[in-house]
């Protein structure tokens, strides 16, 4: 449907009207331009999930998935073994081995934990299975007063809080494993707010 609009003296433009449906996006775009957001893990929930375990490895092993973004599955294969100067090379999704980065006080108090309980340096730091991991979480979450939670959650909650911090893909991509930056790219969505204010700020 088109009116005429006049437009000047003798001048007249065309204006199609657009129906309601018309003004928004077909819903296979607004799936790819609006995907549910990441639940992840807030630096809060870390810490008090941290402050609460009581067994040294479990300890570590949090650390481990909260300061390194690993999956759990990944971070139950750690032995000295695959230490090499700081860096941790797992087998990540795929069947790929990808280095990963350690933190230097973490890698320090992995080293001390297989000395004083004199683990192998083949073996296993944490000869424990995905599901035991999943009930050690869920028991500590409980006692930290939070949410219920999976091991997953850490995964996200380190990219968001890099993110947060230092606000480069690249290096995420890269801690995560990622073969493509457009999966790292959805954790740019939960710190939108974020860019908003900054945006807001600027003079143009």
């Amino acid at each position: 449907m088109t009116d005429i609009v006049k437009y000047g003296q003798n001048r007249h433009i065309s204006v199609k009207k657009v129906t309601k449906s018309q003004q928004l996006l077909p819903k296979s775009d607004l799936a790819r331009a609006f995907p549910d957001l990441p639940e992840y893990l807030t630096a809060d929930e870390a810490h008090r999930i941290l402050a609460v375990i009581d067994k040294p490895r479990n300890e570590l092993l949090f650390r481990l998935l909260w300061q390194t973004g690993l999956r759990i599955t990944e971070a139950l294969q750690f032995s000295m073994e695959r230490m090499k100067d700081g860096i941790y090379y797992p087998v990540r999704k795929g069947g790929r081995v990808k280095p990963v980065h350690i933190p230097v006080d973490l890698m320090n108090d992995l080293m001390h934990y297989a000395i004083e309980e004199r683990i192998p340096y083949e073996s296993l730091i944490f000869p424990i299975s995905r599901i035991q991991a999943w009930r050690l979480l869920q028991r500590y979450a409980k006692l930290a007063g939070t949410r219920k939670l999976h091991p997953h959650l850490f995964r996200h909650g380190f990219a968001v809080n890099v993110l947060k911090q230092n606000p480069n893909l690249p290096v995420i991509q890269d801690a995560l494993g990622h073969e493509h930056i457009e999966t790292t790219r959805q954790y740019l969505r939960v710190i939108m707010p974020d860019v908003k204010e900054v945006i807001q700020r600027i003079s143009f």
